[in-house]
């Protein structure tokens, strides 16, 4: 909400819609990097940890532009 504030008020006070644009675009933009990363980040973290409580293994791989999981489960 802050960075949409400050977009108004530059525009309020400049008149000038680039500056009030390239404000809110830098804005933007390193929350949607990391929101992108973060949550692959987070949710491969949250598998590891459940496969380490179930005594198995998580693997992650990008081959040819796709990526590949592997789970390894110990039968009991």
């Amino acid at each position: 909400m802050t960075g949409f504030a400050t977009a108004i008020w530059v525009y309020s006070n400049s008149r000038q819609v680039m500056s009030a644009s390239l404000l809110a675009i830098c804005g933007a933009v390193p929350y949607l990097i990391v929101s992108l990363f973060g949550g692959a980040v987070v949710g491969l973290f949250i598998c590891k940890r459940l496969m380490g409580l179930m005594n198995g293994e998580v693997y992650a791989d990008i081959c040819d532009e796709c990526f590949y999981i592997t789970l390894v489960v110990k039968m009991a």
